[in-house]
């Protein structure tokens, strides 16, 4: 009897997908001067 030679099968690998990461854009608070009153 002529033995069977088994295929073996390839197994396909999954590509992951890279999620992206969004950047949270910082506010600058924008600081108020105070004006000083000349005294004449």
């Amino acid at each position: 009897m002529k033995k069977k030679k088994k295929k073996k099968k390839k197994k396909k690998k999954k590509k992951k997908k890279k999620k992206k990461k969004k950047k949270k854009k910082k506010k600058k608070k924008k600081k108020k001067k105070k004006k000083k009153k000349k005294k004449k």
